[in-house]
């Protein structure tokens, strides 16, 4: 059986930009006071922090975006899981104790 490593090294690798970049859109919004219930210290409050919410708006959407690749990666991993269960079991082996120690290794048992 043999792995996809290219689908999981660009997931993986995305999966951690993707939370670098969660964590700095985290810092753009961590200074903003809560806005005022005034409709016009509202507007005010808005133009102050324009850049702040603009910025982290970006940020979160290449965030979210760079999960893609994350999930793909994840569903072919399980799917890799999955498949590996299944031959164990038409082998009449104990799935779980096999497929623990076949991605404890890396190699096939």
């Amino acid at each position: 059986m043999k792995q996809n490593n290219g689908i999981i090294k660009v997931g993986g690798i995305s999966l951690i930009i993707s939370g670098i970049l969660f964590f700095v859109q985290y810092l753009f919004i961590l200074p903003l006071p809560a806005p005022p219930p005034v409709d016009a210290e509202l507007m005010a409050w808005l133009a102050d922090w324009r850049f702040n919410i603009a910025m982290a708006d970006e940020v979160f959407f290449f965030a979210t975006l760079l999960m893609i690749p994350s999930i793909a990666a994840l569903y072919s991993y399980h799917t890799e899981c999955c498949h590996h269960h299944i031959e164990f079991r038409s082998k009449k082996k104990c799935a779980w104790k096999a497929c623990s120690k076949f991605w404890i290794s890396g190699r096939n048992i």
